[in-house]
């Protein structure tokens, strides 16, 4: 049986939910992500310069569409400059499902640059979050993450995915 990588599990997923744009700004933590990206030119990667342009990007698609949109940011600074926007769209019940890029998790005790407790930050600003800890688990949580976003009240929810996951 072949070993399924992370990214080919959440592109799957992504293929799955019809997803057709990707609001976001990515770094070194989304490269595998980006580059499969490549492989897909169904789904298109749209840009922002700044990540509360990329949530409200995120956000007015999500409500003209009436489903979720997903977003992609890069590790504790990127969430935290979304935050406001974030609570916007939590407050709003405006469906979105965020991944962010967290640096590899067996460097996390060594605290290294541009990580954070993006757990704890998210809690704030979501209905549901949680980190993923091993590539096994990607296709479960984002189909939760999906569905959750989609249950009464809707909301944004936010995946923390390690480098190396």
């Amino acid at each position: 049986m072949k070993r399924v990588t992370g990214t080919e599990a959440m592109m799957e997923v992504l293929k799955h939910y019809e997803v057709e744009y990707i609001f976001g700004i990515p770094g070194a933590t989304e490269m595998l992500f980006m580059e499969a990206l490549e492989e897909l030119p169904e789904m298109k990667y749209i840009l922002g310069l700044n990540e509360v342009v990329c949530v409200g990007m995120a956000e007015g698609y999500a409500r003209a569409k009436g489903k979720p949109a997903f977003l992609n940011l890069h590790t504790g600074p990127g969430l935290a400059t979304a935050m406001p926007f974030l609570a916007d769209a939590k407050n709003a019940g405006v469906p979105l499902v965020v991944t962010v890029g967290q640096n590899d998790s067996r460097m996390l005790q060594y605290e290294p640059q541009l990580s954070g407790n993006i757990m704890g930050m998210a809690q704030a600003v979501s209905k549901w979050c949680t980190e993923v800890y091993h590539t096994e688990d990607i296709p479960a949580v984002l189909h939760r993450a999906f569905k959750t976003a989609m249950q009464a009240p809707y909301g944004p929810v936010i995946i923390s995915i390690p480098q190396n996951v």
